[in-house]
């Protein structure tokens, strides 16, 4: 289903790859033109000190990552900055659960799946689902399969390398 490169015969959503598990090289992300620029900037830079094999730089700059992806999302969804700056991760975690809706993306996603099957299952006099349909449909049921199956499985391999 996706244009990307593997990963032991499977393919990642988000676009992010290792060429060789041996190599533990990962391919350049590409985000969402939505994402903050810096919020993107810190996971390239991340990504790029992981390439260089300077782990521990990498490590922290996945944090920063995470922690400037929940502080952009919270103030988009209505805080202030200052609001949010004294914030320790762990905090702004609990804030973002509090406040933001995590559950209406993957409700989202799969009401548009079931509604775009709906035309092909159904005879409609003025249209019939097309390859762009098709193509997103099965785009969006492959996150929806890695979010459901791939991803709680690769958080318990690193809840076990972490422990």
């Amino acid at each position: 289903i996706y244009e990307l490169g593997r990963v032991n015969e499977r393919r990642l959503p988000i676009k992010i790859e290792a060429l060789n598990a041996s190599e533990n090289h990962i391919e350049m992300p590409e985000f969402s033109e939505s994402l903050d620029v810096r919020v993107a900037e810190t996971a390239q830079n991340a990504v790029r000190a992981h390439n260089a094999g300077r782990y521990s730089e990498a490590s922290n700059g996945a944090r920063r990552a995470l922690e400037g992806l929940l502080k952009t999302s919270l103030i988009a969804h209505g805080n202030s900055g200052g609001d949010l700056r004294g914030l320790s991760l762990h905090q702004l975690i609990s804030a973002a659960t509090q406040q933001l809706d995590f559950s209406s993306p993957i409700r989202k996603l799969a009401n548009v799946v079931r509604v775009g099957g709906n035309s092909g299952s159904h005879f409609d006099f003025d249209s019939d689902p097309d390859a762009n349909i098709t193509r997103k449909q099965l785009f969006l049921i492959k996150y929806l399969i890695d979010y459901l199956h791939e991803l709680p499985k690769q958080i318990g391999e690193l809840e076990d390398a972490l422990a």
